[in-house]
């Protein structure tokens, strides 16, 4: 917490809202909040200022992963849980302490069940449920004005699936 007194000293507030899921950004100290639940949101802090809540996701989504690419974009998933819909991952581009609508998103058929940056944020570890195991793929982040299918250009990993939540991370 040292790295952000304003949260050591003033707690995050997400009133009637079930927190989900925590981002710190890699620079600064900006921290991204998302809520749990059908049509999951984000909202962005920075210091101890609160941004406003960005819904995303269709009204049966659920919060599936939450990851900085760099200091101004947020990547974000989401799991359709209606059959046959895809999953989707935006990109949100946040200037201060506002994020505005998805810049790009990808979807997959496969479940996400995590994200991590890799290197500088131009490439993306994935972490998608695949029949009886999860894959992590190296993929390209979602691409600005685009909504275009989620193809991997390897993959990294393959585990049996675990019954419980999955968390990557990548140095």
């Amino acid at each position: 917490m040292a790295d952000y007194p304003s949260l050591a000293t003033r707690p995050a507030s997400a009133a009637g809202r079930r927190v989900a899921a925590v981002a710190y950004a890699p620079e600064g100290d900006r921290l991204a909040l998302a809520t749990a639940g059908p049509a999951f949101e984000v909202s962005l802090r920075e210091g101890a200022s609160p941004g406003p809540w960005v819904p995303l996701g269709a009204p049966r989504s659920d919060l599936s992963a939450l990851a900085w690419s760099s200091a101004a974009e947020l990547l974000v998933a989401g799991d359709d849980r209606q059959p046959g819909a895809p999953d989707r991952i935006w990109s949100l581009a946040g200037t201060a302490a506002r994020f505005g609508k998805p810049t790009g998103a990808a979807f997959t058929a496969a479940p996400v069940a995590a994200l991590a940056p890799i290197g500088d944020g131009g490439r993306l570890a994935v972490a998608v449920r695949v029949g009886e195991e999860t894959q992590v793929w190296d993929a390209a982040p979602p691409t600005a004005g685009r909504d275009v299918e989620l193809t991997p250009r390897r993959v990294l990993l393959r585990v049996p699936a675990p019954a419980g939540p999955v968390s990557l991370s990548v140095r």
